[in-house]
């Protein structure tokens, strides 16, 4: 799971799930996978009610908002008290400036009927810090604190009322220096507040600790509602026992990228049951997108997000694995077909008795056709009658394997090429982009009958000439 939020699609939906304070952008960036399906299911939920909520309650969601943008992280000064170090007054002002507004961000909370997320309230080190209940968002070492502090503080003014009177330099002087030895006794008497002050703060850290915990989780939850009531994203269904199924789903990274430049991706729907599922399609047809809306849907749910999707089901997956061309290995010196067997041996060796989805993204890609096909096919065979979820794309000719589950990219529309558009076209660009629009990116259920598929076509559009495209069908023919 480590290198899920390397992925461009999850760092992107990271980037998307706006946090506000600095708790909730540690949450953000700390996230994980949640190892029992009870409590990820009941983050679900809960996500799904708030991108509700977030909406009913829009006027109160900005004010919390605001109080939780106006944090700031005390966790340094925390642990210093917790030390046994003495705080500046600096650190006693952000302390109490915190403690003012959670305590607003409590109130508000309260309207949303969560009450698993509620700060600890604590009102003696608040009164500490506002002596004089006031309630301002200021801090001083207040003469309440001590009486030894208000008698040097009552003797300095006094001496500084003499100093303004008095018109003897020589006994100005005199002044002056009485008045330095004041100083040094406040600065003694303030040292003892502050150090009385962290001592208390000391004794309340975990209470502190525990509220930035969830102060963080408030925002991170509000931040991830927002985005899935902004793209409409659905509440998985968990079960042990049904298939993993998506319906409507897209890839929000691409689909930002597509509308940059115009265009509409397409969403697609499929249905995967444990064992074996093929899918096929000519290159450009959009097996890779397919499987990455599919992968990174499942790692989101994993994570607690809600998926981009019209509707989903899924197992509680232990893991989830997506195998496609990484340049990584070629680097390290080896062929990309050694780094793939290297990486199936790995997720072989990572499988338990709880399911897992395995995505492979052509597979052996770089072999002959031969060997490619016989070690897709094997792969195939090896998990059709097992308890994981294996889906690979592929363009090798797999119609004779039996006892597996088969899909195909719809491709290219019937009927949609002119004679000799390529012809009139000098940009290859757009080309491609015309080439993209005739295509049908939608996953159908395949009966796996042998097929030739859209790549001649698709070669024939973008320039092969006409005696070539002959040579080439008579071979298939």
């Amino acid at each position: 799971m480590k290198k899920h939020k390397e992925m461009e699609g999850f760092s992107f939906v990271m980037g998307l799930i706006d946090t506000v304070s600095p708790f909730g952008t540690q949450k953000k960036r700390n996230l994980k996978v949640y190892d029992a399906q009870e409590e990820l299911s009941k983050e679900l939920k809960k996500t799904k009610e708030f991108s509700v909520k977030v909406v009913e309650l829009e006027e109160t969601c900005e004010k919390l908002l605001s109080y939780l943008r106006e944090l700031k992280d005390i966790k340094a000064l925390v642990d210093a008290a917790s030390k046994n170090q003495v705080l500046t007054v600096v650190d006693l002002f952000e302390l109490k400036y915190f403690l003012q507004r959670m305590h607003k961000v409590e109130a508000l909370w309260k309207v949303f009927e969560e009450e698993d997320l509620l700060p600890v309230r604590l009102p003696h080190l608040t009164k500490l810090l506002d002596p004089k209940g006031e309630n301002l968002s200021t801090f001083y070492i207040y003469e309440e604190y001590d009486e030894r502090l208000r008698w040097v503080r009552e003797e300095k003014r006094a001496m500084e009322k003499r100093i303004r009177q008095v018109k003897s330099e020589e006994e100005k002087n005199a002044l002056l220096l009485e008045r330095r030895v004041l100083l040094q006794k406040e600065e003694e008497a303030e040292y003892q507040v502050r150090k009385e002050l962290s001592r208390a703060v000391s004794k309340e850290a975990d209470k502190l600790y525990h509220s930035m915990e969830v102060l963080g989780q408030m925002d991170f939850l509000l931040a991830k509602a927002r985005v899935a009531k902004q793209y409409g994203c659905a509440l998985p269904k968990l079960s042990s026992s049904i298939p993993m199924t998506m319906q409507g789903a897209w890839h929000p990274y691409f689909q930002h990228l597509l509308e940059k430049r115009g265009k509409k991706m397409t969403k697609i729907s499929i249905e995967l049951k444990p064992g074996s599922t093929a899918l096929t399609g000519a290159n450009m047809g959009g097996k890779s997108m397919a499987l990455k809306t599919i992968h990174l849907n499942a790692v989101l749910v994993k994570y607690g997000l809600l998926p981009f999707a019209e509707e989903m089901s899924c197992p509680f997956f232990r893991e989830v694995h997506l195998l496609h061309d990484d340049q990584e290995e070629v680097r390290q010196g080896l062929s990309s077909f050694g780094g793939e067997v290297l990486k199936i041996g790995e997720i072989l060796s990572s499988l338990s008795e709880m399911p897992s989805l395995i995505i492979l993204d052509e597979p052996a890609r770089g072999t002959n056709p031969v060997e490619g096909t016989a070690i897709v096919g094997g792969l195939l065979n090896h998990f059709k009658n097992r308890h994981h979820f294996l889906l690979v794309a592929t363009h090798f000719d797999l119609h004779e394997l039996m006892g597996i589950y088969r899909y195909q990219v719809k491709g290219l529309k019937e009927h949609s090429f002119g004679e000799g558009i390529h012809k009139s076209v000098d940009n290859s660009h757009v080309l491609v982009d015309r080439l993209q629009e005739k295509m049908d990116y939608s996953l159908e259920k395949w009966d796996g009958s042998k097929a030739t598929g859209d790549a001649v076509r698709i070669a024939e559009y973008l320039g092969f000439t006409e005696e070539l495209t002959k040579e080439i069908r008579k071979l298939l023919e």
